[in-house]
């Protein structure tokens, strides 16, 4: 069971979530205890999800998006932001499509062959001076 805190403050958005919940909810004709029953969980727990008293995970938006037949995106439309936007990650090279094909060649190797392969990289690796893990 989830654990609820004594002192707990909403997030904003969990807080703008809940209520789009709410009225999705009231305007689909459910009662609280109706869409819990639907989704597993007990009464509380829906209540405290509409209140922000808990945080929903991504899972349990997806169900809740499904049971109320809306995008799980409709969670957050016009949802207050309150940061700047993140700088985008440096993935380095592993962006570029030879990385990407390598890897994709490298989840279809089982066995001795696979033990085989990175044997051979890490040789490589060294001879080339960098150092592998």
């Amino acid at each position: 069971m989830p654990r609820r805190a004594k002192n707990h403050i909403p997030n904003p958005v969990d807080r703008h979530v809940g209520n789009r919940m709410r009225l999705q909810r009231m305007s689909r004709g459910h009662t609280t205890y109706s869409l819990a029953a639907v989704l597993g969980i007990n009464e509380r727990t829906y209540r405290d999800y509409e209140t922000a008293a808990l945080r929903l995970n991504p899972y349990r938006l997806m169900q809740i998006a499904r049971a109320l037949g809306v995008d799980p995106g409709f969670w957050f439309v016009g949802a207050p932001t309150g940061f700047e936007p993140a700088q985008p990650i440096d993935t380095g090279s592993m962006g570029d499509g030879d990385t990407r094909r390598l890897l994709r060649a490298w989840d279809a190797i089982t066995g001795k062959p696979r033990k085989h392969l990175l044997g051979i990289a890490i040789a490589l690796a060294s001879s080339h001076r960098v150092r592998v893990q």
